[in-house]
């Protein structure tokens, strides 16, 4: 009877022992695969598929940091545009305005102050005066930060 204690006994411990490599290949095999899902969902986040009509055109994302200075260039062009595009028609003036300053600081709002107290706008509606802007070109100053 002693020897089935025994055998017992060594049995539990090598199924106890089965057990723990068992949990432990378990979780090295978790983290391998979470290591390498997490390298495939960044292989897939730079690649997009425009789909034309029946073709998939394929197109590439490129981080922030690559398209600053075209994003740059387009909000500068787009705010003096809004800015000084003027018809004279005071909803159309205040909403141009309005997106102007949205996209600006507060040296912007001073300027639109100084304009509106001086009558500026209001010569413009009652003028019934045209005021269009045509950008050729727009330089930024990466190396300035404002």
């Amino acid at each position: 009877m002693y020897n089935k204690t025994k055998n017992i006994d060594s049995a539990f411990r090598h199924i106890k022992a089965f057990s723990i490599v068992v949990i432990i290949c378990c979780f090295l095999l978790c983290g391998i695969v979470l290591c390498k899902s997490y390298e495939q969902s960044a292989r897939v986040q730079d690649k997009i598929y425009i789909l034309s009509g029946d073709q998939a055109v394929k197109a590439f994302a490129f981080s922030r940091k690559d398209n600053l200075p075209v994003e740059a260039k387009s909000h500068v062009k787009l705010f003096h545009e809004y800015f000084f595009t003027l018809d004279p028609d005071d909803k159309v003036i205040d909403a141009n305005l309005s997106k102007a300053l949205y996209m600006a600081d507060g040296s912007a709002k001073a300027q639109y102050d100084n304009l509106r107290e001086t009558g500026y706008y209001s010569n413009i509606i009652a003028g019934n005066i045209s005021q269009q802007i045509i950008i050729d070109s727009v330089r930024v100053d990466f190396n300035v930060t404002p």
